[in-house]
């Protein structure tokens, strides 16, 4: 595991968020939910509109994605790679996710659990210290 300290597993979707865009290769998506000053959605509807959403993200550094949407959740599985497993992770219990972040030849590379797939992603990606679907 990553040296790197993660939030306790009920703590605001916010301080999961501020470990996501933490990670080298994080990159914002079309169909992210970011949290700060309110919610916004960065969505695709004109390259202009997109690219000033990611800089006004990126550049005031106030908002952090929320991991506990669904989109944003399937974005930070883009963000993990091709070679990404997330499910259900029955032997922790209801409503736990497992993400394994594998090798092209089906090594695990990392793996991480959380109370939602955002969540799961995001301690996987920390736990290999980057995204590594970030990089493309």
């Amino acid at each position: 595991m990553s040296a790197l300290q993660l939030p306790a597993p009920d703590a605001p979707a916010e301080d999961w968020g501020r470990v996501a865009v933490s990670l080298p290769g994080w990159r914002w998506m079309p169909g992210m939910v970011a949290l700060g000053a309110g919610r916004i959605a960065c969505m695709r509807d004109g390259r202009a509109r997109i690219a000033a959403a990611i800089i006004l993200c990126d550049e005031l550094g106030i908002y952090v994605p929320d991991p506990d949407d669904p989109a944003t959740a399937g974005c930070l599985e883009d963000l993990s790679g091709p070679h990404t497993m997330t499910q259900p992770a029955h032997w922790a219990g209801d409503g736990w996710y497992r993400c394994s972040i594998l090798s092209a030849d089906g090594t695990t590379l990392s793996w991480g659990e959380g109370s939602t797939k955002g969540r799961a992603r995001i301690a996987a990606a920390a736990a290999l210290g980057r995204w590594p679907g970030g990089e493309e």
